[in-house]
């Protein structure tokens, strides 16, 4: 069965212009190093796909380089997403091939980052010492569910409270935002108890607010970013903006001096690690190609005019490409009769004004800028689907610049479905066999 559904995918690819690769590492139970590799694209339909082609047991340098090969997918990747560590840089200059880092492990990196600030130590601390403590009693959890109950918190199946995950930072957002839901039943629960962590004051209420109104556009934009059935990669400059102006427009809200230290961070660590998409090529064409936002997305106008240069180089090279195509196809001996010869300067006139590829991209660059945008609701590939006729590259760069994904989270829900396969009991499974178990279960709707 694996070889008849690695049949089916390569004959899929074969139909592929374009493809874009997420890759990511992990450790088995049996600590065994694997690597995944998540291949995306766009097939003739419009239609956003995705496959797993490899879930390798690392034991060599080259595994990319390997998997390339055995799917001839070489010239057809336009980009690789992996997070930001140093030796998957490496990976991309030896395979050469444009990199881009996972944007969502971007986001991960500015808030953890600033929730180390000194500031905000002792808050935290205090909230998972409740956490833990509630954790560790069930007798006091029940006490805890009965002052819910008792109280207006929920009218359903009372909340438990959430630890917080070192790796994950939105785990520390919803451990504070579980609490100021929970607060008066949480408080009045912690007032009647002998031997608990004291209630939370009403500063302490304050800064938490605080960091939930800092921390909140960064969940958002997280989600919008890791879905996996629709165009994400042009989202990454529109939601920093977003993010941005969120964290401004919230510094009139804020109500304690940590709160304003935690805005301050943050904002500087945006303008560091996130307002660089803006400036590199491979990233704000992204937005630019996009109906729904164009020129509208950006912070800096300057960097949607460098946007829209590089479009055209984009368009310029996928023209080039189909005309030799074309004239490839068309190539024959050609005889002029004496009949024709005085009349054979149309026929050359004709050709220079077929090849005249700078005047073709002004014209469909001015099309595509003069259409209103699209409204935020409308699928961008559903724009490429009915335009294909008529703008001419640019349905064809949708295909080649939408295929990739915004984030590496394929490749993580890949390692999801793995630890259901490799747990403690089967943890002596082959690499292979593990290879083969994800592959189908991650492509079974080839069949």
């Amino acid at each position: 069965m694996y070889e008849e559904y690695k049949k089916k995918l390569k004959n899929v690819l074969k139909e592929v212009n374009f493809v874009a690769i997420t890759t990511d590492s992990w450790t088995s139970v049996a600590t065994e190093s694997y690597l995944t590799i998540t291949c995306h694209y766009i097939n003739e339909h419009f239609e956003l796909k995705r496959n797993i082609l490899s879930l390798k047991q690392i034991t060599e340098r080259h595994t990319t380089q390997q998997v390339f090969g055995e799917w001839e997918i070489s010239k057809k990747s336009t980009c690789i997403v992996t997070d930001n560590a140093s030796n998957m840089f490496k990976a991309c200059d030896l395979l050469k091939i444009r990199h881009l880092g996972c944007y969502a492990h971007t986001l991960n990196l500015v808030v953890q980052e600033n929730l180390k600030l000194v500031a905000l130590q002792s808050i935290l601390t205090r909230c998972k010492y409740v956490v833990r403590h509630f954790k560790s009693s069930t007798h006091d959890m029940n006490l805890f569910k009965k002052e819910q109950q008792n109280g207006d918190v929920t009218k359903n199946k009372p909340l438990q409270l959430l630890q917080d995950v070192p790796t994950r930072w939105n785990s520390t957002l919803y451990m504070i935002q579980r609490i100021i839901t929970t607060n008066n039943p949480l408080n009045r629960t912690l007032l009647n108890l002998r031997n608990a962590p004291s209630p939370f004051t009403i500063d302490e209420f304050s800064l938490l607010k605080d960091i939930e109104k800092c921390l909140e556009c960064f969940e958002e934009a997280t989600k919008q970013v890791s879905g996996s059935n629709y165009i994400t990669v042009s989202l990454i400059i529109p939601l920093t903006l977003g993010i941005f102006k969120h964290l401004t427009d919230c510094i009139a809200n804020l109500n304690t001096e940590e709160g304003k230290q935690l805005f301050l961070k943050l904002t500087q660590s945006v303008r560091q690690r996130l307002f660089s998409y803006e400036t590199r090529s491979v990233t704000r064409i992204f937005a630019l190609l996009d109906p729904r936002f164009k020129k509208e997305g950006f912070r800096n106008p300057d960097n949607a005019v460098q946007a829209t240069n590089y479009l055209e180089q984009e368009m310029g090279q996928l023209l080039k490409a189909s005309e030799k195509e074309q004239n490839s196809e068309q190539d024959s001996p050609k005889s002029t009769s004496p009949k024709n010869r005085l009349l054979s300067f149309i026929g050359q006139r004709v050709e220079e004004k077929s090849t005249n590829i700078s005047s073709d991209i002004i014209i469909i660059k001015r099309q595509y800028f003069e259409r209103p945008n699209c409204r935020e609701d409308i699928d961008p590939l559903l724009f490429g689907k009915v335009t294909r006729e008529n703008i001419n590259p640019l349905p064809e760069l949708i295909q080649k610049i939408f295929c990739i994904p915004a984030t590496s989270m394929e490749s993580e829900r890949t390692f999801s479905s793995a630890e259901e396969i490799i747990y403690d009991t089967k943890s002596r499974l082959k690499s292979k066999k593990v290879k083969m178990l994800i592959f189908l279960n991650k492509n079974h709707w080839l069949l």
